[in-house]
């Protein structure tokens, strides 16, 4: 399935009453991905980057995100509010010798969690997965957020695997936990 840049995906109205707004990305979000990640970073929340983005960096990350979504081997998505990027997802084909399997990648920022918008993403990630011909959904996520680990249980993951110690987070080494559901 191939994507188009602001290709709208869907809305809803979180727990404040404030409507969000998904759709895919487009060159003109740079600015505002760029202040978005470097939220995150700054937070050292539970994401693999954690030192801030430059400008370069997310022009690139964007480009080949679009390339992607050009090609139907992954989208980006992100959820606004009043013009304000307040979290992302992406889901790509894993490898070239996994193009049945999506990956998963997730954010929100800090003020707007506990809205719904993470359990609306997820909603939406699934139903994206099916439509992209996905068997399997697949995600990695740091052993001690266990509000994320509770959301994807709630949607069918399962834990596969673990890699111990893969992450140093906080000074503290952390397992990578590997899940996975069927589409």
């Amino acid at each position: 399935m191939k994507f188009k840049p602001g290709q709208r995906i869907g809305e809803f109205t979180d727990k404040n009453g404030k409507r969000v707004l998904f759709r895919t990305i487009r060159r003109g979000d740079v600015y505002r991905l760029l202040k978005f990640i470097n939220a995150l970073a700054a937070e050292d929340t539970y994401i693999l980057i954690h030192e801030r983005i430059t400008l370069k960096e997310e022009k690139q990350w964007v480009e080949n995100s679009l390339k992607d979504m050009r090609k139907g081997k992954g989208v980006l998505v992100v959820a606004e509010t009043d013009g304000k990027i307040i979290g992302n997802f992406n889901i790509h084909q894993s490898t070239l010798r996994s193009p049945h399997i999506g990956e998963f990648g997730v954010g929100v920022l800090k003020e707007c969690r506990g809205l719904g918008i993470g359990n609306k993403m997820m909603d939406i990630f699934i139903q994206l997965g099916k439509k992209m011909g996905f068997k399997h959904l697949f995600l990695g996520v740091f052993e001690n957020n266990k509000n994320a680990i509770h959301l994807y249980k709630k949607y069918g993951f399962k834990e596969v695997a673990r890699i111990p110690k893969f992450f140093l987070h906080r000074r503290k080494y952390v397992d990578d936990v590997l899940m996975m559901r069927k589409v």
